[in-house]
């Protein structure tokens, strides 16, 4: 397993909207996605031929997730594509979509597909946690008692028309609302005036990390890029074997096949209060490479870490060991609780 760049510095975070997030709601008003508009008549079946997940059936006002590969079966991106009546809407990772626009221009050739970055356009926010459909009744009248996921429904506040879209992002009741970049003063205002009566709270990207982490959530750009495929990634719900051909097929269905995937995507617990601020990410057994540290994070008890790791098939007995030293590369000896396998997302 080659060694890799050391992964980003490791930042405290609020208690406060960690538990936010975890127990009522949280606000998120920062960047996370970039977004893609798709028209022309041709637009689904081009994404369908480019992407792993079968976009062929996919009905108005509803979503899927679904990864565009390259031709070696790797990660370039996990999409949510969305179909309204007149165009698909496509959220690509943050600061990635010029990268997904040139890949899906380059397979197009005589379609009817027009695709434009509107990211700058538009603004999002995203709220998530248990009762975040409580908070969103608090924003917009008369929506449903429950919403599915990948569902969009339109919505308005004072003549500024919103899209919602559950997405359950990082594993629990999460929605992402849309708008023109003209209606972000009414989300704004609105959400503070909720915040100030109600325990929501807006939240920062350390706080919405931590529980990614937690909750066994991949992230493009750590865990997922181009030296993993899909199946390492944990993103088999996002992958139909039964649909025709698209970029990468071949090479992901025959790891499924025959079981060659080489890594494991699991949750790692380390047992310290403190890890150097910027940790190698390559963990040692005696020596050995066993496994590459992706994303790491306090657990809120601040007594130890959490991170997601990419551990080796070679090693899964490790599943079965608690409570032992390793290392971290190049010369960190820690404490690892235990090692588990992370369930898809």
């Amino acid at each position: 397993m080659s060694l890799q760049k050391t992964i980003p510095e490791i930042k405290n975070y609020s208690l406060k909207e960690y538990l936010a997030l975890s127990e009522s709601a949280g606000i998120i008003d920062f960047p996370t996605y970039g977004i893609l508009k798709f028209l022309g008549k041709d637009s689904l079946d081009l994404l369908n031929r480019l992407s792993t997940n079968n976009l062929e059936n996919l009905q108005e006002n509803h979503g899927i997730q679904t990864v565009i590969t390259s031709n070696k079966g790797k990660i370039l991106d996990l999409l949510q594509v969305f179909r309204t009546e007149n165009h698909l809407l496509a959220l690509t990772s943050l600061n990635n979509e010029s990268k997904v626009m040139e890949h899906i221009e380059f397979f197009t050739f005589s379609e009817d597909v027009t695709v434009k970055k509107v990211t700058e356009n538009k603004c999002v926010y995203k709220i998530s946690g248990p009762t975040s459909q409580a908070l969103l009744g608090k924003l917009f009248a008369k929506l449903p008692s429950d919403i599915s996921p990948f569902t969009v429904l339109e919505t308005s506040i004072n003549d500024n028309n919103f899209k919602i879209i559950r997405t359950d992002f990082i594993k629990q009741p999460a929605f992402i609302i849309i708008g023109n970049i003209a209606s972000k003063k009414i989300l704004d205002d609105a959400f503070s005036n909720i915040v100030e009566n109600s325990d929501f709270e807006f939240v920062k990207p350390e706080a919405i990390e931590a529980l990614r982490i937690s909750n066994g959530v991949p992230e493009f750009g750590k865990e997922l890029t181009d030296k993993y495929n899909p199946l390492e990634g944990n993103l088999i719900n996002s992958i139909s074997f039964n649909k025709g051909c698209y970029i990468g097929q071949e090479v992901i269905a025959r790891l499924d096949t025959y079981k060659k995937t080489q890594n494991i995507l699991c949750l790692i617990e380390f047992k310290s209060s403190e890890i150097s601020q910027k940790p190698p990410n390559n963990l040692f057994l005696e020596g050995k490479s066993f496994g590459v540290l992706t994303s790491l994070s306090k657990s809120p008890d601040n007594e130890s870490y959490l991170g997601l790791a990419y551990i080796s098939k070679k090693s899964t007995d490790l599943f079965d060991v608690n409570n032992f030293q390793a290392d971290l590369f190049p010369k960190q000896t820690i404490l690892i609780s235990s090692i588990k396998p992370i369930a898809p997302i």
